[in-house]
């Protein structure tokens, strides 16, 4: 029963099997980029039209909202050396991304996302279906026209972002994003990045980004995160400190509720970091968290913000996992999770991955971003009583809606 509890997700997932999805998805991807390069290559010949075209006035280039990944396309709508033919833009399911796409900008439960790889850019609907692809402005130009055709709302007022942890896709977060949105009135918001394949830095980047494109309506925002996403978070919100010019974006930042965050440091990462499995699967945040993440908690410092942290643990000194010392919730030691400056801390009897999922913390992750103080309740006397029901389809409108990811 206790190897149960540890490999297996109640709700039909497990652990294992998210690792095993990451690689196939890997190897699956590394076959369609290199299909995607050759098709880029073939429509980068130069043809008569594309010598005689003029630059469309009328919709110039924006270079200032693309990053350095984005450089290797050509923003325009109109080259074609980009954009693929209209007869080919079909909407097409989608697994709404996994570990080779990060958002970059997120509106409601649409996204535009770029491909860590080839640098193209897709724009997803609600349903994690494809709607465009090519450029990021022409993908920013289709999610406008959708805007107008289906009278969408801008987003604004107060915003909760959520991010999720190491290896897990956004979808590891709908029980949480269902949950604020049902009990409250925040516009609560999901951000995917492909955790095991950049650093800290850039996933910090990309969340600037889709930071960034939230617009001037919305003026408050808060998180809400889940592990490695309360480093990135962190890195995020230490960069913003530091430039004078993000004065404004500084001031719209409100609380931060952390789940389970490694935050002085990650002992699990440091028995597995010598094996070429470790190191391939996870080659970029995996060596930050396993040899420099007691320097780069100490260089981020305590949020410019109010924060609390919610652990898990057993609070008996000896926790889940026989490996580590002291109490943990089975990959994160309980005081690897403190941070000086908090404002509440919480201690909750349940394991890593499924912390997000409990109705528990789920109320009070929403009392302490709605009001800045949270009531610290006795916890309900099973860990499974009270776990949100999880659910098919990131449509978190209809009550029998639930993720297709892990």
């Amino acid at each position: 029963m206790r190897t149960t509890a540890r490999l297996q997700d109640p709700n039909g997932g497990t652990t294992v099997s998210e690792c095993c999805l990451a690689v196939l998805f890997i190897t699956v991807a590394l076959t369609l980029s290199t299909c995607t390069a050759g098709i880029a290559k073939a429509a980068q010949k130069p043809s008569p039209n594309n010598e005689a075209r003029a630059p469309d006035p009328v919709n110039p280039v924006d270079n200032s909202v693309d990053n350095s990944a984005d450089n290797s396309a050509d923003n325009s709508a109109d080259n074609p050396a980009v954009d693929p033919p209209r007869h080919l833009n079909l909407p097409a399911e989608t697994m709404g991304g996994a570990q080779l796409w990060t958002d970059q900008l997120v509106y409601h439960d649409w996204r535009i996302q770029r491909h860590v790889w080839t640098g193209h850019h897709r724009l997803l609907d609600d349903q994690d279906v494809r709607q465009q692809w090519g450029s990021w402005e022409t993908c920013r130009k289709a999610l406008e026209d959708h805007q107008r055709e289906r009278l969408l709302p801008p987003l604004q007022g107060r915003v909760i972002l959520a991010v999720h942890g190491l290896g897990r896709t956004r979808h590891s977060m709908d029980n949480m994003v269902r949950y604020l949105r049902t009990h409250s009135d925040f516009q609560v918001l999901a951000m995917g990045y492909p955790s095991t394949r950049q650093s800290i830095e850039q996933h910090s980047a990309d969340l600037r980004k889709v930071i960034d494109q939230l617009g001037p309506e919305v003026t408050e925002i808060h998180f809400v995160a889940h592990s490695l996403g309360n480093l990135v978070i962190r890195n995020y919100l230490h960069a913003l400190t530091r430039a004078p010019a993000d004065a404004e974006a500084t001031r719209r930042i409100g609380r931060f509720v952390m789940l389970a965050p490694p935050n002085q440091d990650a002992c699990i990462t440091r028995l597995f970091r010598g094996t070429s499995v470790f190191q391939w699967a996870i080659p970029g945040t995996g060596k930050q968290l396993s040899a420099q993440l007691p320097e780069l908690s100490q260089q981020w410092g305590a949020p410019p913000c109010e924060f609390a942290v919610i652990a898990g643990g057993k609070s008996d000194n000896a926790g889940w996992n026989p490996l580590l010392e002291g109490d943990d919730d089975l990959v994160v030691r309980v005081e690897e999770t403190r941070l000086a400056g908090g404002k509440q801390f919480f201690c909750v009897p349940l394991i890593h991955t499924f912390i997000m999922d409990h109705e528990h913390v789920q109320q009070t992750v929403l009392e302490f971003l709605r009001d800045g103080h949270a009531t610290d309740r006795p916890f309900p006397h099973s860990p499974l009583d009270r776990r949100t029901p999880r659910t098919d389809g990131p449509d978190y409108s209809a009550p029998d809606s639930s993720p297709d990811g892990p």
